[in-house]
């Protein structure tokens, strides 16, 4: 390959490395922001719901194991988790988790989530704090570490810009891109080698961004959101929704763990 060539991959390439950084900025500053509004909902539902969610799905899959050992054809065909999480997200509507059990689903209007997320209110990001956002995110996202020790410290470290960006803290943003900003002054040598090396980090930024805007696409349409917009609708009508489910998911846990004791001792 000729040095012009080279050169012009490496403008290519460059160009669309820059493009891709400033589109993981500006989906990781989206994350950022729906994640603090969303934080007092989502510290109790991961709290209080998704671990029992979790354990009773488990248990579930057991029972089908135990149940097909016992020889019971049905309990190897492949199911989804049946728990008082997935039988509510599933649904068009929503009442409270004991009326589920009580009555058939009627009525209320379907409430599609959306971008009204919660009471707390984030004035715009300025171009600044953006850019330097992005900037700080090209460099420093756990994703992009390629040790576990230095993914745990850039997670770190990404929380409290994250905080920064959704307080929108100029100060705090541009003394993080300043401890890490490249400050040499060195031209990059262009060889095949960096060429190869500009395209792998091309292709992990791509990944990165993809997975954080399936984060982003749950937080604001997915199961999640559902549940962030029917909990607010609990919360107006004097409903501790996550309360309730989290009560029903321990009750049926207990109940699939001794079904589960009494198949295993037929085995």
């Amino acid at each position: 390959m000729t040095s012009e060539d080279l050169q012009r991959q490496m403008a290519s390439l460059s160009k669309y490395v820059g493009e891709l950084e400033q589109r993981l900025g500006d989906t990781a500053g989206e994350l950022a922001e729906l994640t603090y509004l969303m934080e007092p909902f989502l510290v109790l539902y991961q709290q209080q719901v998704l671990p029992y969610h979790e354990q009773l799905a488990a248990v579930q899959r057991d029972i089908a194991d135990a149940r097909a050992l016992l020889g019971d054809e049905k309990a190897r065909s492949g199911g989804q988790a049946d728990t008082p999480l997935s039988r509510l997200v599933a649904t068009e509507d929503w009442v409270s988790v004991q009326e589920q059990y009580e009555r058939v689903w009627m009525g209320k209007k379907h409430v599609r989530p959306d971008s009204k997320l919660a009471e707390k209110n984030l004035e715009p990001a300025s171009p600044e704090v953006k850019n330097l956002f992005r900037e700080i995110v090209a460099k420093i996202h756990p994703e992009l570490a390629t040790k576990p020790s230095e993914r745990i410290r850039r997670n770190q470290i990404l929380e409290k810009v994250n905080e920064a960006y959704a307080r929108r803290d100029i100060k705090t943003l541009q003394a993080v891109a300043d401890a890490f900003r490249d400050r040499s002054n060195l031209p990059a040598v262009i060889s095949e080698q960096t060429l190869k090396h500009l395209h792998n980090q091309a292709l992990l930024l791509e990944w990165v961004t993809v997975q954080l805007e399936g984060q982003v696409f749950e937080l604001r349409h997915g199961e999640i959101a559902k549940m962030h917009v029917y909990t607010r609708q609990a919360d107006e009508e004097g409903y501790d929704l996550l309360g309730e489910l989290s009560q029903q998911l321990k009750q049926e846990l207990r109940e699939a763990q001794r079904t589960l004791s009494s198949l295993q001792a037929q085995l």
